[in-house]
């Protein structure tokens, strides 16, 4: 994130403070102390979803690195703000299901969002439809037209399966995180490497492509998201 002026740096700490005290009783002490210890930090350790949603809540992010925001415009480029799209993991503060439920009303569409995490910390946020629970294979898509999940790390495969399964459009932007399984290792004979599990994963998501959809892998973005984005796409 790129640093701010000194009188920039104060209102954004009075901004954490009232945000703290507005939803301290929905975090725990831990992720709390984070919040505080790594507020504007340059360490590594502050690149997290947790301050990134409040950095891009608190409008600190140029939208060349505000990928939330870069995610929202291009879904409602490709897929329309009329689709009904539901976001797994959408973490903390769902600042990407905001950004829809913005873009759906300004445009006057007939669109949903709708958002599941155990760690949501709002019960409500514009018209988003929020659900603080996890989001699971059991659960019903038929309601959906578009699946996503940014980061939304052992998700990822559960998202794609969702999607093969009812036939559903997705987007997932991949964590730097490797998801493979005691299956994957015995198959595989070792633990993946991120290039690998990129392959198996990719591999996976073009399983949808026997049901006529365009699955595609993007690896570069206008909008500072450093992981590939695997996309599908219905052929119309």
């Amino acid at each position: 994130m790129k640093m701010k002026s000194v009188g920039s740096k104060r209102r954004y700490y009075e901004l954490l403070k009232d945000y703290i005290q507005q939803y301290q009783k929905q975090y725990d002490e831990e992720e709390l102390e984070y919040l505080k210890k790594y507020f504007l930090s340059d360490c590594q350790e502050a690149n997290s979803d947790i301050l990134m949603q409040i950095y891009a809540k608190f409008e600190m992010l140029e939208q060349s690195e505000n990928y939330y925001l870069g995610f929202a415009k291009m879904i409602g480029k490709k897929y329309g703000w009329d689709s009904h799209i539901l976001e797994i993991g959408g973490g903390y503060y769902p600042i990407f299901s905001k950004y829809v439920d913005d873009f759906q009303r300004k445009n006057h569409a007939c669109g949903t969002i709708t958002t599941y995490d155990p760690s949501l910390v709002v019960s409500k946020l514009g018209n988003v439809r929020l659900h603080k629970k996890r989001f699971t294979s059991d659960l019903d898509v038929d309601a959906y037209d578009l699946l996503v999940g940014i980061m939304p790390c052992e998700a990822s495969t559960l998202i794609v399966n969702k999607a093969i399964q009812a036939k559903k459009e997705f987007v997932v932007g991949m964590c730097g995180c490797t998801h493979s399984d005691f299956y994957l290792y015995q198959r595989c004979g070792s633990w993946l490497t991120f290039d690998q599990w990129v392959e198996y994963f990719y591999s996976l998501a073009q399983e949808q492509e026997r049901d006529g959809f365009t699955v595609r892998m993007k690896l570069d973005n206008n909008f500072g998201f450093p992981y590939p984005i695997i996309t599908s796409q219905k052929n119309r």
